[in-house]
């Protein structure tokens, strides 16, 4: 898919409820370098915006579910 391992750290965080502002700043990344990242991801994945990105991302199993969706499925017998 052409993603590269910032793209992935950037859905995993954004699949925790990170925003953009605190993204940029766990990855030591401008804002700027964030939306173009998003873009590159987005057309990369064909979404139409950053939460069918990750959606997108989690269900092919490129990143894994964020934390409190483990322990919710755990509790739910899902997994």
């Amino acid at each position: 898919l052409g993603l590269s391992s910032v793209d992935l750290k950037l859905l995993h965080c954004a699949s925790n409820g990170m925003v953009d502002k605190l993204i940029a700043k766990q990855l030591h990344l401008s804002a700027q370098r964030v939306h173009a990242r998003w873009r590159h991801i987005r057309r990369a994945l064909g979404a139409n915006d950053r939460s069918h990105a990750v959606a997108i991302a989690l269900s092919l199993e490129l990143i894994a579910p964020p934390n409190g969706a483990r322990v919710l499925a755990q509790r739910l017998n899902w997994k």
